[in-house]
C-alpha cells in the first residue's frame, strides 16, 4: 500500500507556512507527501495512506461541503488525523459547554439561535455581563467577531442577523485579561507538550491572531498551567496527533478559549525541532 501523506489545506491557503515546514520534515524521515486542498475537487484521495489536517482554514465559511468532505474521507481506507469524530465534535464551539460540564474551566460561554435583542439582553444582564465579545459558534480566525456593550446591544442587530445565517451566536464576557497578558497557546503533538506561546493583541485591540498584528512569543509555563492545559486536552480528546491549547489568564486560573483539534497553526516557527516531532509522530501511525 502507498505510504504518501496528504498534507491537507485549503485551496486559499495552499501556501501557508506550515504545510512546506510539514512537507520538509516528512521527507527527513524518507516519507513522500503532497499538499493537497480539501475543496479541490480534482484530488484522488484514494492514493493516500494518511491523511493530516495543516490548513484547511475556510471550513468555518463552507461548513456543509467540510462535513461532506469529512463523510467522504470516512468511507476510505486511509488514515485521517486527527480523526473524524474529533474533527466533527470540534466543529462548533458548543463543545466549551460539553468541556465545562466534564470539569474544565473555560470563558464564560452563552449561545443564541435567535437575534431577538430583547431576549439575548436579558439574558446577558441576568449573567451580570457589561462588556462582551460577540461571534459565530462556528468560525475561525476572529471571523465576524467584534465587541461590544451589553448597554448599546440594539447597535449590534445586523451582526447577529449575519452570524445567525450560518451559525449559532456566542456571546463572551470581555476579558481583560487578555489585553493585559495576552493569550497563552499550548502545542501538543502525539499528547506530548511541545511548545507554549504567549500572544498579545495589539495596542487597543482584543485579537491575538498574527493577521491583526499581535506579538507572539516562546514562554516556559508554570507546572500548575501545563497541568490545566493537560487537563483540557485530555478530556477534549484523550489521543490526538497534534492539539492547541488556547487559554486566557483570569486570576490565579487559566480558562480554556479553544481547543483547537481541526487544523490550529502549530506555531512550529518558536520550536522548529516540533516539525520534526509531528512528521516522527505521522511515521508512526503508518508503521501501527
Amino acid at each position: 500500500m502507498s505510504q504518501l501523506v496528504g498534507i491537507v489545506t485549503s485551496l486559499e491557503f495552499a501556501h501557508a507556512a506550515e504545510n512546506q515546514m510539514l512537507k520538509e520534515a516528512l521527507e527527513h524521515q524518507g516519507i513522500a507527501s503532497s499538499i493537497v486542498s480539501w475543496d479541490d475537487a480534482s484530488v484522488d484521495w484514494t492514493s493516500f495512506a494518511l491523511i493530516n489536517l495543516r490548513s484547511a482554514w475556510n471550513y468555518h465559511l463552507h461548513t456543509n461541503a467540510f462535513m461532506r468532505w469529512l463523510d467522504h474521507v470516512d468511507q476510505l481506507s486511509c488514515q485521517v488525523w486527527n480523526d473524524t469524530k474529533t474533527l466533527r465534535a470540534n466543529i462548533t464551539k458548543r463543545y466549551l459547554q460539553t468541556l465545562e460540564r466534564q470539569g474544565v474551566p473555560i470563558v464564560p460561554s452563552a449561545f443564541f439561535t435567535d437575534s431577538n435583542i430583547n431576549l439575548i439582553e436579558t439574558d446577558l444582564k441576568q449573567r451580570g455581563w457589561k462588556n462582551i465579545v460577540i461571534k459565530p459558534a462556528i468560525s475561525a480566525s476572529a471571523y465576524k467577531t467584534v465587541t461590544a456593550s451589553v448597554e448599546t446591544l440594539s447597535d449590534c442587530q445586523q451582526i447577529f442577523d449575519e452570524i445567525l445565517k450560518t451559525s449559532e451566536i456566542l456571546i463572551q464576557p470581555f476579558l481583560t485579561s487578555v489585553q493585559e497578558t495576552g493569550e497563552y497557546s499550548f502545542v501538543f503533538i502525539d499528547n506530548a507538550l511541545t511548545h507554549t506561546v504567549l500572544k498579545t493583541p495589539k495596542q487597543d485591540d482584543f485579537r491575538t491572531q498574527s493577521e491583526f498584528d499581535s506579538s507572539s512569543k516562546l514562554i516556559d509555563p508554570t507546572d500548575a498551567q501545563i497541568k490545566q492545559a493537560r487537563h483540557a486536552l485530555m478530556v477534549s480528546c484523550n489521543h490526538t496527533l497534534y492539539a492547541r491549547i488556547d487559554m486566557i489568564p483570569d486570576e490565579d486560573t487559566l480558562l480554556l478559549s479553544e481547543s483547537e483539534l481541526i487544523d490550529p497553526e502549530l506555531l512550529m516557527k518558536f520550536n522548529p525541532d516540533s516539525r520534526e516531532t509531528l512528521a516522527k509522530a505521522i511515521a508512526k501511525k503508518l508503521k501501527a
